[in-house]
Order: C-alpha cells, then sequence, then structure tokens
C-alpha cells in the first residue's frame, strides 16, 4: 500500500506526539505500534492537514495471502490478483438495505427490513490471475454499486470459492492500476517429440509406398502416438502429393542414376 508518511510528508514521532495528546484512550502507550500510527497518520491527514486518504491507500486486509490456484471450496481466504475483462453482469430488485431478492418492482415487504421499495442490485463477474494461474472472481451487489469497474485494476480481497468455481469477494483493496502495458506473452510451449516415434512412422512409410491423410491419421490414433502427425511428416521427411485427387505421402524418393553409355 501507499506509504502515507512519505505521501504526505509526515514525520512519525510528530504524529505519534499529536496521536497521545488528541487520542489518549488509544494512543497512551509509550511505543505506538506500526499499526495504530498507521491509522493515526489518517486521521492527521484528515483533521490537520484537511485532506482525505483515497481508499486506494488504505489497507484493510491483512494476513496472508493465497496463490489463486491453491484456493479450495469452502475456505475463506486472501488473494492478490490482477483483474482482467468482466464476464457478465447479473441483476436483480432486492432490498436496498440488506440486498435479500424481492420477488416483483413496486413497494415490497423484506423479511428483514419490513416494507422497502426493491433496488436493481447487480452481481459482476471477472477473469482475475496471478503468477500462479487463473481464478474467476464474483462482486457482490454491495461492492459493485461501489466498484462499477475493476478491469485493469489490481486487488486484495477476502472471500470464498463457491461450488460453482468463483471466488466471492466479500471485501477488497484496491491495490492500484497496471501500467497498460501489455503483459508478455508465455513463450510457445516447444512441441513434444519422441524419436523412437518418429523412426516408426519412417518405417511404415517405407513399407508402404503411398498412404492417404486419413490412413495415417487412423494409424496415428491405432498406434497411440503422443508425437503430433505434423511433426511426424515434417521430421521423417515424408513427400507430399496428388493421386487421383486425393492428398497422399509416401517416404521420399531416390533419384536413380541413369546409365551411361
Amino acid at each position: 500500500m501507499v506509504d502515507l508518511f512519505k505521501k504526505y510528508n509526515l514525520n512519525k514521532d510528530e504524529v505519534a506526539v499529536w496521536a497521545k495528546k488528541n487520542y489518549p484512550n488509544v494512543a497512551s502507550e509509550e511505543t505506538i505500534s506500526p499499526a495504530l500510527l498507521n491509522l493515526m497518520a489518517q486521521l492527521y491527514i484528515r483533521e490537520v492537514i484537511g485532506e482525505l486518504v483515497e481508499p486506494t491507500d488504505i489497507e484493510t486486509i491483512t494476513g496472508p495471502v493465497t496463490p489463486a490456484s491453491d484456493v479450495k471450496e469452502g475456505e475463506w481466504v486472501n488473494i492478490q490478483v490482477a483483474i482482467g475483462r468482466k464476464i457478465r453482469e447479473t441483476t436483480y430488485m432486492g432490498c436496498p438495505l440488506c440486498y435479500r431478492s424481492l420477488p416483483k418492482e413496486g413497494p415490497s415487504t423484506c423479511q428483514v427490513d419490513g416494507p422497502v421499495e426493491p433496488k436493481a442490485h447487480t452481481w459482476t463477474r471477472y477473469i482475475a490471475a496471478d503468477n500462479s494461474g487463473e481464478i474467476m472472481v464474483s462482486l457482490p451487489p454491495r461492492l459493485s454499486s461501489e466498484h462499477k469497474d475493476l478491469m485493469g485494476r489490481v486487488v486484495k480481497a477476502r472471500g470464498v470459492l463457491n461450488d460453482q468455481g468463483e471466488f466471492n469477494m466479500q471485501s477488497i483493496n484496491i491495490m492500484g492500476a497496471g501500467t497498460g502495458e501489455p503483459l508478455p506473452l508465455k513463450e510457445k510451449a516447444k512441441e513434444f517429440v519422441d524419436e523412437a516415434e518418429v523412426q516408426l512412422f519412417t518405417n511404415m512409410l517405407k513399407t508402404f509406398p503411398s498412404m492417404s491423410e486419413e490412413d495415417l491419421n487412423k494409424w496415428h490414433s491405432f498406434q497411440k502416438i503422443k508425437t503430433p502427425l505434423s511433426v511426424l511428416l515434417a521430421r521423417s521427411g515424408a513427400e507430399e502429393f496428388e493421386e487421383a485427387n486425393q492428398k497422399r505421402f509416401r517416404f521420399p524418393r531416390t533419384e536413380q542414376p541413369s546409365d551411361q553409355n
């Protein structure tokens, strides 16, 4: 998170003295803990400097962060992810106070809050990711109304993975925005090659002088070959030709030297 002392050019000792004077009930100890001092800095900025600290400068979620790939269903954990594209939004009519779904528009009665005027609420779902992999995250109406679009943001969130594979974020800290630069693409995985399979394929081509593409695919499947057929064709030097309007393959022919008298 943002270092408030650096951002607002604050002196920690000065803030500590101010805190003990103005908030003696909580800042009475000789040494103030870092967490309390940070909170006092927020109050100092508001009451002395006259500015409000940006919500993105305040971290309310503490504790270890779990990699997205390690999140398990039903466990409450913290994650820190970059938010990607928005997948979908789901809107329903519900209580404006507790967000419970109500059966119809117009005046209605909430089981918790009594007579209310239903309001449209929206669940928002995004694809997010950290270094361990991707995860689908869902933002409930309580947070969706506050954060209209999180795409491109880095967030720290506390929540739980439901049985539909969605991480339901119950509280979030906006850690910042991306640089706007595209993420580097992963290097394309090298195609699998088994040299024994290449030799087997080459011998088969030498045995059968002409094989159709369909025949090759059947052979590839029957033999349970792992090396892709395209790789086998390239590595064996197979020659492609056309016969009876059909694409076929054969082992390259070697030109025989002509007899010279």
